[in-house]
């Protein structure tokens, strides 16, 4: 019990009968599930790429969420600090 609090556990279950369950406290359940893990495949960069541009890291991810693909995008310039982040989904099938 909550010291000088007048609701009681009979209040709150007549509160669920007669409103049902707290919604938005059920859609914000996830189960997790462990995924497999992820085999990262580093690419030979050209030598004149990586002269102008050794300042810049790039990663690109594909997501699903609902069985639609989103490629997803982040480039942080190292000099300025700055980061840019993109989605696309059309024609990634």
């Amino acid at each position: 019990m909550i010291p000088n609090c007048h609701v009681t556990r009979q209040d709150i279950l007549r509160a669920e009968d007669i409103f049902g369950p707290n919604v938005r406290s059920i859609k914000g359940k996830m189960t997790y599930t462990k995924q497999k893990h992820v085999q990262v495949d580093l690419q030979d960069i050209p030598q004149g790429i990586m002269e102008k541009h050794s300042e810049v890291t790039l990663a690109i991810d594909v997501m699903f969420i609902k069985k639609i693909p989103f490629i997803m995008t982040t480039l942080w310039d190292h000099r300025t600090g700055e980061r840019h982040e993109k989605q696309y989904t059309n024609n990634i099938n």
